[in-house]
């Protein structure tokens, strides 16, 4: 969006706008129609200049929506007013002007959650294995979303950002490795460090927190490395698999797809990719100054499997 819009002004235009009317809706007494209701629940400026991301939840999913696939964007054109005219000049009278919006919800790249423009610091939250960029961070019970939520209070300085990218089991079409996936990310990062050169937290989970050690050792052998590392202030490691990941329930998911090379090279018997990474990350550290917090589950979980769709 651009930066004029404010979340009521997405909201309705949202709301309205013909692409995504829902033909049951209902109209409550204030006039709204409830069956397309829509929340925005965050809008910030995004790392691109002159433009805002939003999260938005609708009440009732429009089927242009429903049959979105995992990839794809729906693209729509929003109407908005034309600027004033100088004093003195006359509107054209074809002066009408809209705005191009683009909608997904697989979250790849980056989502900018919460931006203060004092903003000192960033915090970077990288998903993992066959997640979701922002339904990771989720409470499955009551929608609580810790880095929209929670973080923005305790941190009232920091810019919160998701990254997202295709990391899907079943159904997998990426040959990516996780030297590619990690590639990706690391120009993220060295983005956001050269910008206005603030400190970055990372957060990773899972095999996000392997694409982020593994970005870290890709920056850190590149010319400005040592000058690029010393602005990270800490990681937060969630469940990262740094010995291997257990195929057993994971390997009938993919079959002879292109993401079986992916979770082969993760696997806990003999990964030499994680051997290497273990020793090289561990030179990062050594040579830099930031803090590293690894938090581990003690209790059994559900393991992922494949079940039949009758």
């Amino acid at each position: 969006m651009p930066p004029s819009f404010d979340k009521a002004q997405l909201a309705d235009a949202l709301r309205h706008h013909p692409t995504l009317l829902c033909p049951n809706a209902t109209t409550g007494r204030d006039g709204r129609d409830r069956g397309n209701d829509v929340q925005v629940d965050t809008l910030a400026p995004d790392l691109e200049p002159l433009e805002q991301v939003a999260t938005v939840r609708f009440l009732t999913l429009p089927s242009p929506l429903q049959t979105l696939g995992s990839k794809c964007q729906l693209t729509i054109d929003i109407p908005v007013a034309p600027d004033d005219p100088p004093v003195g000049a006359k509107r054209k009278r074809s002066s009408s002007q809209a705005v191009r919006l683009t909608i997904d919800d697989h979250f790849y790249g980056t989502t900018v959650l919460h931006s203060p423009s004092d903003h000192d610091i960033d915090v970077l939250a990288v998903s993992g294995l066959g997640s979701h960029a922002f339904g990771s961070f989720v409470h499955k019970q009551d929608g609580h979303m810790w880095l929209r939520d929670r973080l923005p209070q305790h941190a009232p300085t920091a810019r919160v950002i998701l990254y997202g990218y295709e990391s899907g089991l079943q159904r997998g079409t990426s040959f990516a490795h996780l030297g590619d996936l990690a590639s990706s990310l690391r120009i993220t990062m060295k983005r956001l460090l050269q910008s206005a050169k603030r400190r970055l937290v990372l957060i990773g989970h899972s095999l996000g927190g392997l694409l982020v050690k593994e970005a870290l050792v890709q920056i850190a052998e590149s010319d400005s490395g040592s000058s690029l590392t010393g602005l990270i202030s800490g990681i937060l490691f969630f469940g990262v698999p740094n010995d291997g990941i257990d195929m057993a329930s994971l390997i009938p998911m993919v079959n002879d797809q292109p993401n079986r090379f992916l979770l082969e090279s993760l696997n806990a018997m003999n990964s030499q990719i994680l051997d290497r990474q273990k020793r090289d990350f561990s030179t990062v550290v050594t040579r830099a100054s930031f803090d590293i917090f690894c938090f581990f589950e003690t209790e059994l979980s559900p393991t992922a499997a494949k079940v039949s769709m009758i």
